[in-house]
């Protein structure tokens, strides 16, 4: 059997994350949908005049 292929990303913020959890005591976590959301909003903003 397989294993699912993963990717390790080290990333740096230059802007403040507000992350939260399900727990408000709990630790913080940055899940992907917010991430990619993120990322979508970015994209669409450098190139959204692009063709």
């Amino acid at each position: 059997m397989s294993e699912t292929p993963s990717l390790t990303v080290t990333l740096e913020t230059v802007t403040p994350l507000f992350l939260g959890g399900a727990d408000p005591r709990g630790a913080p976590e940055l899940r992907a949908p917010s991430f990619r959301g993120a990322m979508r909003y970015w994209l669409r903003a450098a190139l959204g005049t692009v063709n």
